[in-house]
């Protein structure tokens, strides 16, 4: 086992621009994290060269990179971590420093002294003191028999947290970027797990789990969300991860399988997915899901109780809109007034679905335009929402959700990925 003593007033410079930062008050600017940066890239060169061998088996220094690690300067601890990120490299460290706006360190032996490579930021990212350095870890992802670096940085924020999950493979002179997520737990946890990918042997998959937020439907952080699941695979022809799968599991909640589903949770989640698919013009497949939101109202008996969206007159005015939007006059025009009908102690409510069967007419050439125009027309919902009351439509449905009509939406090949913050690319 080696010993070599710990260098005398270790990490000074770093020590330094952290008194001034403590003396001076207020944030650092990004001219002071960069020299931060250099001066925490020349300490860090200065102690492994005086108190870790590069020429000897890290295994057997395990007491300095200890001694080391509680010698790291920050306001947090830091970390130091071996890993095997190039095999013609004995000794290699990864080095988090508990200090926000600090990049995480690669260092490596070679010719008998120590190097230091900083490892990327974010590159839409500016040096920012509230990115703080986060989980490291290095596995074999792609399944070539050498180890990847997968490096988090952390965003700070006043109500979530942004973890900026990356991938990267060290060439030997830099760090190429493979894979990248940005998690957001905000309405509940997101988080990514490593696991064995079953169509390659030897790679590891990447998992993305997370609250399901619909983009293009009712919702809002403190309610309930299904769990939401992508799953990355390497793929060498493009030579980056590749999305695979991607799910939204409406059986189970994103808060954890303790948390019972109640009925309006599943009612909630059948309607927004059926107006993800609405509001982006495929009103075929938005069909089914409205169906079976009326079919789960019926079979539990479901009322709203307290300040609850009509999720299921919701549904039915939502099918009685796809029946006119899809050719089917006189079918739609019957369910439209079935609508209005049926909750017309509604006046809300009842003047939507009236003045959409207005601007709708006999149909034909523009008969969808002219009929959410006369809904936009007919009702004041920003003044309704907000001074008079909530009736059928209650928080947080929306004016702009239900006025959506998807009738000019791209065409599919061109549809953003939608329903969550949390994404890979």
């Amino acid at each position: 086992m080696v010993e070599i003593a710990a260098p005398a007033g270790p990490f000074t410079l770093a020590q330094a621009w952290l008194d001034e930062m403590t003396t001076g008050g207020g944030y650092p600017d990004v001219a002071q994290l960069q020299r931060l940066a250099e001066a925490l890239r020349a300490d860090t060169v200065a102690y492994l060269d005086a108190a870790i061998a590069p020429d000897t088996p890290l295994a057997e220094q395990q007491p300095a990179l200890t001694r080391m690690a509680a010698d790291l300067p920050g306001w947090e601890s830091g970390e130091v971590l071996p890993v095997d990120l190039d095999p013609d490299i004995e000794t290699e460290l990864v080095i988090s420093v508990g200090i926000g706006g600090d990049p995480l360190l690669y260092a490596y032996g070679a010719d008998g002294h120590w190097q230091v490579a900083l490892v990327p930021w974010p590159d839409d990212m500016e040096v920012d003191p509230n990115l703080w350095p986060g989980a490291v870890e290095a596995q074999d992802l792609t399944g070539d028999g050498s180890a990847e670096l997968v490096a988090t940085y952390r965003l700070r924020g006043g109500s979530g947290v942004w973890d900026y999950v990356q991938v990267f493979r060290w060439t030997g002179e830099a760090f190429a970027l493979l894979f990248r997520a940005d998690l957001l737990t905000w309405a509940g946890e997101s988080r990514y797990a490593l696991e064995a990918d079953p169509t390659q042997s030897g790679a590891l998959q990447i998992a993305l789990i997370y609250p399901h937020l619909y983009g293009l439907g009712f919702d809002h952080k403190m309610i309930n969300h299904p769990l939401g699941r992508q799953v990355w695979r390497w793929d060498a022809g493009v030579g980056r991860f590749a999305l695979a799968e991607m799910s939204v599991d409406l059986e189970r909640s994103a808060w954890g399988d303790e948390f019972e589903l109640t009925v309006e949770d599943r009612l909630r989640w059948l309607v927004n997915e059926g107006e993800t698919r609405f509001r982006q013009g495929d009103y075929e497949a938005a069909w089914p899901w409205y169906d079976r939101t009326l079919a789960l109202a019926e079979t539990e008996a479901w009322e709203p109780v307290g300040e609850v969206p009509h999720w299921s007159a919701f549904a039915a005015f939502r099918r009685a809109q796809l029946l006119l939007l899809t050719g089917h006059v006189d079918e739609g025009r019957t369910a439209m007034q079935a609508v209005a009908t049926m909750w017309e102690r509604d006046a809300i409510f009842t003047a939507l679905a009236q003045a959409f069967l207005d601007g709708y007419g006999e149909g034909g050439e523009g008969a969808a335009e002219r009929a959410f125009e006369a809904m936009r027309a007919a009702v004041d919902l920003e003044k309704h929402f907000y001074y008079e009351g909530f009736g059928l439509l209650r928080y947080p449905m929306t004016a702009q959700g239900i006025l959506f009509s998807g009738v000019a939406s791209l065409p599919v090949s061109e549809w953003p990925r939608v329903g969550t913050f949390n994404e890979g690319w």
